[in-house]
């Protein structure tokens, strides 16, 4: 079954039942897939439709609020502020660029001590994106069972990649080890390798 019928089931299973907000947020997911692939009329369309499916939450600002988004606008720094437009300006332009043999950024680095706003920043960057944003905890992929934590790391890109939406690993530096460091067991070396990989391959 193709992406598409998979999307056409799944909305009209959550009509039939009238749960709207589901209706309204696989055609979010439905929207993501297709700027992705550059029909950004089709992921308009889409959006408007799920805007109009049912009143969403709004912000402050008056614009809707994609699930887990700010209540309220958050202020940047200049430098920040112009680093998420730059990243949301890529993605509303994916056909030129793909034109052009370019790709729209899909992977950052956010450091900062904790409080400073990290997790709210990617929350706000998916709702800019409608993208349903997915934070992973360390102890959701962590597991003392041999080969158990490789298997919760596959299995977490696999689902992003079927689903889509925006991953956000929370507190990486604790989940990723140093590849070079001879304490740490072959397991966490071997899930620090596969994390990387499936970043890189994203």
């Amino acid at each position: 079954m193709s992406p598409a019928d998979q999307d056409t089931l799944i909305l009209a299973r959550h009509a039939a039942a009238g749960r709207w907000d589901a209706f309204a947020k696989q055609l979010r997911l439905s929207a993501a897939r297709a700027r992705r692939d550059g029909d950004l009329w089709l992921a308009d369309q889409l959006n408007d439709i799920a805007s109009n499916t049912r009143p969403m939450p709004r912000s402050s600002s008056g614009r809707p609020s994609a699930a887990g988004a700010p209540a309220h606008r958050p202020v940047y720094t200049p430098q920040v502020e112009r680093e998420l437009e730059r990243i949301v300006g890529e993605h509303e332009h994916m056909g030129p660029l793909r034109e052009h043999g370019l790709t729209a950024s899909n992977r950052i680095l956010l450091t900062g001590l904790p409080g400073t706003g990290k997790t709210t920043f990617a929350r706000t960057l998916a709702d800019r994106l409608h993208m349903e944003p997915h934070t992973v905890q360390l102890e959701e992929t962590i597991s003392s069972r041999l080969g158990a934590t490789l298997k919760n790391i596959a299995a977490m890109f696999d689902r992003i990649e079927t689903t889509g939406g925006l991953l956000f690993v929370d507190e990486a530096d604790s989940l990723l080890a140093r590849r070079d460091n001879q304490h740490d067991v072959a397991e966490m070396r071997r899930a620090t390798n596969l994390m990387l990989q499936r970043i890189e391959q994203a």
